[in-house]
């Protein structure tokens, strides 16, 4: 912070501190709580930033160039294979020798018509997308925006293309778009005599960089996209599931064999965050029979994009991506978001309280969001400390200078936990039928074990830890069956790693 007596610092002074700042030991880490307290301010270097968060770059600048052509040269592969110019002579031979009824896979005529039913769909998006916004108004961003949604989607044949990409990605190509270096940074230079920062913002890549920094980000949010294995494989399965509507939560119940998994997060949210940090808000939502995913389904897929402005939408992504590379932020800003307007909600019928969650009011700083967010987090933690169970604190996320809060494979451990989570909820009842001794202290001993393991996979565990958790989960199938009873059990071997 600036004393009484010192100047306010200029936009090229925050720049060049936090151009510096790539080459300092503790920087990343500093860039991370920057982001997560709102302190980017209006940096032009934020693109550089969300790329080293997204893992698009390295910490390290010196990387940045190879970096940079490689992934450059990739999307241009991608557009010559995507992109096909019907003008060109092999083009026209193919579709000439073509029959156009033909509908094999391999057709150049069926092929074609997927094509332009594709750009279609695509192109209706990007004209809805921020009206009235002048950058996106014009037609180079336009095109830009329907080459990249359109190479994704060719290229990434199990993934959903459905309205609210363009969400994700406008964002994305505006930060990109406003990367500038100044004087001071373009004089950083490696031993070539190049400045990796002139490289990394060269405007003449930007289509390039964005499509690998929206590709990243999809590496992480893609799941709420998946199509089931399925039904991939050809158009008419893929028309059946794409969204047509201007409103995302009134489709996911047509739709909800994709959607499944969001849905699934969204309860997971209400029934298990929000419950434990307000128990009164979740009981009420519940009372009026308000599914989460209803209106939080379009919080969580394009990153609230739909809901606050895009001025204080990208402060906010500066906290997601800052807090770690699993976006586990976005889950408290949800809870955040309720705790916000619950003087809306509490004592209000069904109708007026659907009005306010789909129409989310506006909110007048974004830190304070965030701030809330984090704070309700900590409140999670040290209520899970109380009941002995263990916990994560916030302050080694905001330390993990690499990956952020975890890894970002999606593998069998993500899987598991998940399934852990939902056996537990269903395990502990609190129906009175059920509160004998016996069967409440099983409850109980097989929770606190599940919180362990959990805490185990968390924490990136050994080998001889995973193996103790498979243990684990077999003694705890054996008391669920009822051929074990929990005092005849070893706890749970001390983790490793």
């Amino acid at each position: 912070m600036n004393s009484p007596t010192s100047p306010p610092q200029t936009s090229v002074d925050i720049q060049k501190s936090v151009g510096q700042l790539f080459y300092e030991e503790e920087g990343i880490k500093i860039l991370r709580q920057m982001c997560v307290a709102g302190d980017m301010y209006d940096t032009s270097l934020r693109s550089i930033v969300w790329r080293v968060f997204l893992n698009v770059l390295d910490q390290n600048p010196e990387k940045w160039i190879v970096q940079c052509k490689k992934s450059r040269e990739l999307y241009e592969q991608l557009r010559k294979k995507y992109v096909l110019d019907p003008e060109t002579e092999s083009e026209k031979v193919k579709i000439d020798l073509d029959d156009p009824l033909n509908q094999n896979d391999d057709s150049a005529w069926n092929k074609f018509f997927q094509n332009e039913e594709l750009k279609k769909e695509i192109s209706m998006d990007i004209v809805r997308t921020y009206q009235g916004e002048p950058f996106f108004e014009q037609r180079w961003v336009r095109d830009m925006m329907s080459r990249i949604l359109f190479i994704y989607a060719k290229d990434n044949s199990g993934v959903l293309y459905i309205q609210g990409m363009n969400e994700i990605l406008a964002p994305l190509l505006f930060v990109m778009d406003s990367s500038k270096v100044v004087p001071n940074l373009q004089a950083t230079r490696n031993k070539d005599g190049i400045s990796p920062f002139q490289v990394a913002m060269d405007a003449a890549y930007i289509e390039h960089d964005t499509y690998t920094l929206f590709q990243s980000l999809l590496i992480l949010i893609g799941r709420w996209f998946s199509l089931p294995k399925r039904e991939i494989g050809t158009l008419s399965s893929i028309k059946s599931v794409i969204v047509k509507s201007d409103n995302l939560a009134t489709n996911a119940l047509r739709d909800e064999q994709a959607n499944n998994q969001i849905m699934n997060h969204c309860r997971y949210i209400h029934n298990t965050l929000l419950s434990s940090v307000d128990p009164q808000l979740a009981g009420y939502l519940r009372d009026l029979t308000i599914d989460p995913h209803l209106y939080m389904l379009r919080w969580i897929r394009i990153l609230l994009a739909q809901v606050f402005p895009l001025e204080d939408l990208i402060i906010i992504w500066d906290a997601i991506f800052g807090w770690g590379r699993q976006v586990e932020l976005l889950d408290w800003l949800c809870v955040a978001m309720l705790e916000a307007i619950r003087h809306l909600i509490l004592g209000k019928d069904f109708s007026h309280c659907m009005q306010t969650l789909f129409n989310y009011p506006q909110i007048s700083d974004p830190k304070i969001l965030v701030t809330t967010a984090l704070h309700l987090y900590d409140k999670y933690n040290r209520r899970k400390i109380r009941e002995g169970s263990p916990s994560v604190s916030i302050v080694p996320q905001l330390e993990n200078q690499s990956t952020g809060l975890h890894s970002t494979t999606l593998g069998p451990k993500k899987v598991l936990q998940s399934g852990l989570n939902n056996l537990k909820k269903i395990f502990v009842v609190d129906d009175p039928d059920f509160e004998i001794t016996r069967l409440r202290t099983a409850q109980l001993h097989t929770a606190n074990r599940l919180d362990r393991i959990i805490y185990i996979l968390e924490n990136t565990p050994s080998e001889e830890s995973l193996r103790s958790v498979v243990a684990e989960l077999c003694q705890i199938r054996s008391i669920m069956a009822g051929s074990v009873y929990p005092n005849n059990m070893t706890s749970l071997p001390p983790q490793s790693g």
